[in-house]
């Protein structure tokens, strides 16, 4: 008899334990899911047809939010704010709290050719022949605090912790110690063949799309240092975007670099050994590729004369196009960001 209670007794332990877990379970899982529907992707594309905003939630589907007539060559976004590299014009500054009705807050004309700028912290990093550096703390009143002349034309420009990695132009990439905003000094450089384009930093190194000598892979583990890792041949390499498969810290997975690659489209390159790079597949999408964002499972790609395309890669060796926006037009830039 004490045994059958005793046998009772756990045996309504584990009902409680269970039923539990799975009201707790669902309850977790229902606020996901909740979480998940309000969560809505937003492409933003600048080029010479002005800034177009896009829900792309369904990558498939996406729809138009809204545009505005500021062209530009390329962006970057922080918390509610586009800071647009716009050529002549400098650096523009549009909120976009409502992406509905985004509103230009101001501009900082530098009377150059600026093609891109990078937002850190409090200040903007703009590349316009050479680095300008201005303190963007008040959105509504930037300030030029820095300056620094490179040998090179300054194309692109990627911040890590104290230092500001540029590509040069035909100078190759320079490396800028940014710990003193308003005194930057040059610390590291390292040519390459041909025209360092566009730059992408990820862990230890600086991917490069270097024109007609294709994608260049640095070692920048001593920014005073950088040497080149790892090299692949690739005709017009004009941007370049990377994501990784990883699991368990580095354990499990793949790394791969994305080169929007001028008349060739898309080309997708194994960089899980980065000293050791392997074209893995390519997609012959648009007319000109010169950028590329990837989130997620999708390769967002801008066409300087056909628009925005949409890429399935959750299958690298076999990218897939699932949209074409041609009505964007002259797109040079593209940022795909999170929002509720």
């Amino acid at each position: 008899m004490k045994k059958k209670v005793f046998l009772m007794i756990i045996l309504l332990i584990i009902v409680f334990i269970l039923s539990n877990f799975v009201v707790k379970g669902c309850t977790a899982i229902d606020e996901i899911n909740k979480s998940i529907e309000k969560t809505n992707q937003i492409l933003i594309s600048a080029g010479f047809s002005g800034i177009y905003i896009y829900n792309v939630t369904n990558p498939a589907e996406p729809f138009l939010i809204s545009h505005l007539e500021i062209s530009g060559f390329s962006i970057y976004v922080s918390d509610n704010y586009i800071y647009v590299a716009n050529s002549t014009n400098g650096l523009v500054i549009i909120d976009i709290s409502n992406l509905k009705n985004p509103k230009k807050v101001n501009d900082l004309v530098n009377g150059f050719w600026a093609p891109d700028v990078h937002v850190s912290g409090n200040y903007a990093y703009i590349a316009d022949v050479e680095i300008l550096i201005v303190d963007v703390s008040d959105p509504v009143n930037p300030k030029k605090v820095g300056i620094f002349d490179t040998d090179g034309y300054s194309c692109n420009v990627r911040i890590s912790g104290n230092y500001a990695y540029v590509a040069d132009g035909s100078n190759g990439l320079v490396i800028i110690d940014i710990s003193n905003p308003e005194n930057p000094k040059q610390v590291g450089h390292l040519g390459t063949k041909e025209w360092a384009r566009d730059m992408k930093l990820s862990g230890n190194y600086a991917y490069i799309a270097d024109q007609d000598n294709g994608l260049v892979i640095v070692d920048v583990s001593n920014p005073e240092n950088p040497k080149q890792a790892g090299h692949l041949y690739i005709t017009n390499a004009w941007g370049v975007d990377i994501s990784d498969t990883f699991l368990f810290g580095n354990i499990f997975g793949n790394k791969y670099a994305y080169v929007a690659a001028g008349e060739e489209g898309l080309i997708i390159v194994d960089i899980t050994n980065p000293r050791n790079p392997k074209r893995l597949s390519s997609l012959d999408v648009g007319s000109f590729s010169v950028s590329v964002f990837v989130m997620n499972n999708y390769a967002y790609i801008a066409d300087r004369d056909t628009g925005i395309l949409i890429v399935d890669i959750t299958d690298p060796k076999h990218p897939k196009l699932v949209k074409h926006l041609h009505e964007i037009g002259g797109a040079l830039d593209v940022h795909v960001l999170v929002s509720d």
